[in-house]
């Protein structure tokens, strides 16, 4: 009865293996040498919007136009996305990136379960080797920030085009509780938690930079107070202590709801994140010893854009009306035109009078020079801001 039951179940086995084989052959045929970019996105099985990520942000997935031109209709061949498959599953070689794209060797596979949803993601698993499932699951759950140098920090350009880390004077901090915030277009923001400000700005900005230099596979990073104030130019006494800490509480304490629409030539697509920022924190009081976890999930805003500010430039910078416009026009490559009053708008400035904000923001334009990102800029007739931003080049640090 056993030898007879173990038979039976190797012609049940032999018979599902040819059913397999005869589907993909089937499917084999049915697939044309030449697919479109939505077609290509579901033959490998993903978004149609991580898969031209992919293609064309990262560089991953070769791929051509037929217009010739940088913008128009992509083509992809089905040998290629086959032999990206192939080294996919076999995680032999690294993703080859350049400039500012993403630099991480262990991202040549990437599901994202708010793309794919869970069954999804853990059916795609089931297939591959168990060390890959174990790696493919820990990128998923703590995925890599981006690396950059350390004379900068990176930052999602979501935090530097809205009044997320707005403009606050002293004594008028406000507690939120679902309330829009003022972002560029396509962008939609609602906050819950205490207002946050440019030194809240400072603060996460070097939590991530040393997030993204730590090595540690748990998302924990170990500092000292005095190391991290001295990180942002802020003066390691008690006050700088006890400011710290509650820029912590406030970034801890914090619910962050963000839309944002990217529109591409035949499609928009809508992303969506909700979360912390800093996930929690751990303060030994007697050696003033900091145990820090920032939101893992953060990681994922970084592919919707992301910019390198340069450090030095910033912590030179007096006013937070400058700090915010350095991040806004450090985000632009051709910054266009803007009216005083959606400047105002953005950057939640709580002045009353219109004329009192234009003055500030004539002296934060100044300013903006003096450390060299901007090489002139004007107010027209029109009351709206054009600027010109400076040749990169380095810059003297003269404090």
């Amino acid at each position: 009865m056993i030898a007879v039951g173990i038979e039976d179940r190797l012609a049940a086995i032999e018979k599902n293996q040819k059913e397999i084989l005869r589907l993909l052959a089937q499917n084999e045929r049915s697939v044309p040498e030449i697919l479109t970019l939505k077609k290509a996105a579901e033959y490998v099985g993903f978004s149609s919007h991580h898969f031209r990520w992919l293609a064309v942000e990262q560089r991953v997935i070769p791929f051509s136009r037929p217009s010739g031109q940088q913008k128009g209709k992509l083509l992809f061949r089905k040998l290629d996305l086959d032999r990206f498959l192939d080294e996919s599953v076999k995680a032999k070689e690294s993703v080859r990136t350049s400039g500012r794209k993403r630099k991480s060797t262990d991202i040549c596979f990437w599901w994202s379960v708010s793309v794919m949803g869970d069954d999804s993601f853990l059916r795609g698993l089931k297939g591959l080797d168990p060390n890959f499932q174990k790696k493919i699951i820990a990128l998923n759950d703590n995925p890599k920030l981006p690396q950059w140098p350390e004379q900068t920090r990176g930052i999602p350009n979501i935090c530097l085009r809205s009044a997320l880390f707005g403009i606050i004077q002293r004594g008028q901090r406000r507690a939120l509780k679902g309330e829009l915030i003022s972002s560029v277009k396509g962008l939609e923001i609602r906050y819950t938690g205490w207002q946050l400000d440019q030194g809240d700005f400072d603060v996460l900005a070097h939590a991530l930079h040393l997030v993204a230099t730590n090595k540690s596979s748990e998302g924990y990073v170990q500092f000292t107070v005095k190391g991290f104030l001295h990180g942002i130019y802020r003066k390691a006494g008690k006050s700088g202590r006890e400011w710290l800490k509650d820029c912590f509480r406030r970034l801890t304490g914090t619910a962050v709801e963000i839309k944002l629409e990217i529109k591409y030539t035949y499609e928009i697509i809508e992303y969506v994140y909700a979360g912390s920022l800093i996930d929690e924190f751990y303060c030994n009081t007697h050696d003033q010893t900091y145990f820090l976890k920032v939101n893992p999930k953060l990681a994922k805003l970084f592919d919707a854009g992301w910019t390198q500010l340069q450090w030095q430039q910033r912590t030179c910078l007096k006013t937070d009306l400058a700090k915010w416009l350095h991040g806004f026009y450090a985000s632009h490559r051709s910054p266009y035109p803007m009216k005083v009053l959606t400047l105002k708008t953005l950057c939640g400035s709580s002045c009353g009078r219109l004329a009192d904000f234009r003055r500030k923001l004539r002296i934060a334009l100044e300013e903006l020079c003096h450390v060299q990102l901007l090489s002139s800029w004007k107010i027209d007739q029109e009351d709206k801001v054009h600027v010109q931003k400076s040749v990169s080049k380095q810059f003297n640090d003269t404090r």
